[in-house]
């Protein structure tokens, strides 16, 4: 049998009972350096030629591209640990085992209601699916019913599903894919209390280093934290 709280009364004029207080929880996170170095000979870098300086530019913007996907990692599965190197903890990781299911199936959208109906009742918000490239397929051909006509005169449409809308959520929430996560979770996330927060002149700064022989030694570094609200 199941029993549920359909309201607390309070005694008129009763002192307020620690029950009825709800604390925060104090979250702790660190920050993560990412770093990515290269370098050029002291040669290459005194031709001074068109495809010379695109080379250095292809490169950096590679470390950066190599850099950013490292960072959509570890904000998701990152581990918080403060021993050197440090690493910040990802959103699973602030996630109570309380606010996860376990469907033990295919995805289907009640699945997706569920949850968010377990989140409301716990006096959670949320706006934000944030789903793998493999989850995000699978949503669109479970909401065929959101395909979007291009013109009113014929039948093509763009199978595009950015949005959902619940009962349980007074906004549409958006469907973010990310190649970070798994193709086995779902993350049902209110937006505006989780962001990745650079260390400010940190975040994927290009630096030339000190010369090494002949070689001109740079690299591109970036670092910054997870920073999560109202998770616990």
């Amino acid at each position: 049998a199941k029993v549920r709280i359909i309201s607390r009364g309070t005694v008129e004029g009763e002192e307020g009972s620690a029950d009825h207080v709800e604390l925060s929880t104090q979250l702790v996170n660190y920050t993560q350096i990412f770093r990515k170095r290269g370098s050029f000979t002291g040669s290459a870098l005194a031709v001074k030629t068109a495809t010379m300086e695109n080379d250095i530019s292809k490169q950096v913007e590679n470390f950066i591209a190599q850099i950013k996907h490292e960072i959509e990692i570890a904000s998701v599965y990152g581990i918080a640990s403060a021993t050197s190197p440090r690493r910040m903890g990802g959103v699973a990781s602030f996630i109570p085992a309380a606010n996860t299911q376990a469907i033990g199936a295919a995805l289907t959208l009640s699945a997706i209601d569920n949850a968010i109906g377990t989140l409301f009742n716990l006096g959670g918000t949320v706006d934000c699916i944030l789903t793998s490239p493999r989850q995000y397929n699978a949503l669109q051909s479970l909401a065929k019913q959101a395909r979007l006509f291009v013109t009113p005169d014929n039948v093509d449409y763009k199978n595009y599903f950015e949005t959902y809308s619940s009962a349980y959520s007074p906004v549409k929430m958006k469907i973010v894919p990310s190649p970070a996560v798994a193709d086995s979770e779902l993350f049902i996330l209110d937006s505006s209390k989780v962001r990745v927060v650079p260390l400010d002149k940190r975040h994927l700064v290009y630096e030339e280093l000190a010369k090494t022989g002949d070689n001109v030694p740079f690299h591109v570094i970036s670092e910054v934290t997870l920073e999560a609200e109202a998770m616990a």
